[in-house]
């Protein structure tokens, strides 16, 4: 596992995600092993078109701890609303084997009612 040095970058390449929630945990981005990056997550955001409120839960897998850890667990999502969990101001890096995930607790998420938009960079 090698991170590069974010000083002194050879490529810098601007990624934006999306994807609709589940009840099951889904990567919105991986960085995996050998990858020889880091990944740069600037913004995270939520949205939905229930009528009802929702909740969402955001965690990093470090795929060599087996574990995963909460940036956002179980948070209120208002009917018809959207909610940024992760801003430009507070970015997390993904480190090799990394993959940060996004899901629904409730059990009754109905298909295409909740999405995900992700903006991060990708350095080597």
């Amino acid at each position: 596992m090698s991170a590069p040095n974010i000083v002194n970058i050879a490529n810098l390449t601007g990624n934006t995600s999306f994807i609709a929630l589940s009840n099951t945990a889904v990567a919105i981005a991986n960085n995996v092993t050998g990858s020889n990056t880091v990944i740069k997550m600037n913004t995270l955001m939520v949205t939905t078109t229930l009528a009802v409120t929702a909740n969402v839960s955001v965690d990093v897998f470090r795929t060599s701890a087996n574990t995963a850890y909460p940036v956002a667990n179980n948070i209120s999502l208002p009917a018809s609303s959207a909610l940024v969990l992760i801003g430009k101001d507070t970015p997390i890096y993904l480190q090799e084997g990394d993959a940060m995930r996004v899901f629904s607790p409730n059990a009754n998420v109905a298909a295409n009612t909740i999405f995900v938009t992700a903006s991060y960079e990708v350095i080597s």
